[in-house]
């Protein structure tokens, strides 16, 4: 796995005060196990992979070293079940140590950004944004059976699993608990999704 350097300090200047998060979560699309039957349950067609804080850390059921574990963010920034690095570095430690075999992407995420974050270094994409439930990490548009067709069309979900634009994750997010007060998964945080586009 390549390493990825930090970013200059022209990047750091556009980063602001954000709070950039890491994590590698294992590949989900046309050609996993369990693809057809999960399409066939979701019926979204766009989909050619699921890019989604709601996707297997690679690193679970790893132990963490002391080190480590000092670099994962608490629950109280990123919500339980979830397992997320400050630091790109000791993800990438990590990574290497456990020497993982299964294709994952490595992700920054930002949880309830303010504004659109910019990327956190050139290496970095933004693919769009996600609706997770924090109590069980589930996300509202890739994983709720029917969709919740009164707070969002489902063809308005990306090839990615993801809504495109930072302005219509937040209409969604205030919509969701207004139309399914009932609904536990619809009580959601936004998330910003980046990928690095080399591993």
């Amino acid at each position: 796995m390549r390493h990825i350097v930090e970013a200059p300090d022209l990047w750091a200047q556009l980063r602001g005060n954000v709070n950039y998060y890491y994590t590698a979560t294992q590949k989900f699309d046309r050609a996993s196990i369990g693809w057809d039957a999960y399409a066939k349950w979701r019926n979204l067609p766009q989909l050619t992979e699921v890019v989604s804080m709601d996707s297997y850390c690679v690193f679970g059921g790893h132990r963490l070293t002391a080190n480590e574990w000092a670099d994962i963010a608490p629950a109280a920034e990123v919500g339980t079940q979830v397992a997320c690095f400050r630091t790109l570095e000791c993800l990438h430690g990590c990574l290497l140590r456990i020497a993982t075999t299964v294709p994952f992407n490595l992700l920054c995420v930002v949880r309830e950004p303010e504004e659109p974050p910019v990327s956190p270094q050139p290496s970095f994409a933004l693919l769009g944004y996600d609706l997770i439930e924090d109590r069980t990490r589930t996300s509202a548009l890739t994983n709720c059976g029917g969709g919740f067709p009164a707070a969002f069309s489902d063809a308005e979900i990306s090839e990615l699993g993801l809504i495109r634009t930072y302005e219509r994750g937040k209409e969604i997010q205030r919509a969701l608990p207004r139309a399914y007060s009932h609904e536990p998964h619809a009580n959601c945080s936004l998330w910003a999704i980046f990928r690095a586009s080399q591993l």
